[in-house]
């Protein structure tokens, strides 16, 4: 989201902001891309929502699971 990575950037992923919460010295976006949703922190007022973006991992990453798709397949108590 930060510009670096172009159309050709392999690496990239195509997504569309569909929330940004400013938070001070960051804004904390809400990223929407292949069927994933991703958050993201980066400086204020980088983007806005609804805008198209492409994003390039950098730094610490961390996953957490869908909890919508543990609630699918969890069997009955």
């Amino acid at each position: 989201m930060n510009g670096h990575a172009d159309e050709h950037d392999a690496t990239a992923l195509d997504g569309v902001v569909a929330e940004a919460r400013f938070a001070g010295a960051v804004t904390h976006y809400r990223v929407q891309t292949f069927g994933a949703e991703l958050l993201i922190t980066g400086p204020p007022h980088q983007v806005e929502a609804g805008a198209r973006v492409r994003i390039r991992p950098a730094g610490q990453l961390h996953a957490f699971p869908d909890r919508r798709e543990h609630a699918r397949t969890a069997e009955p108590a």
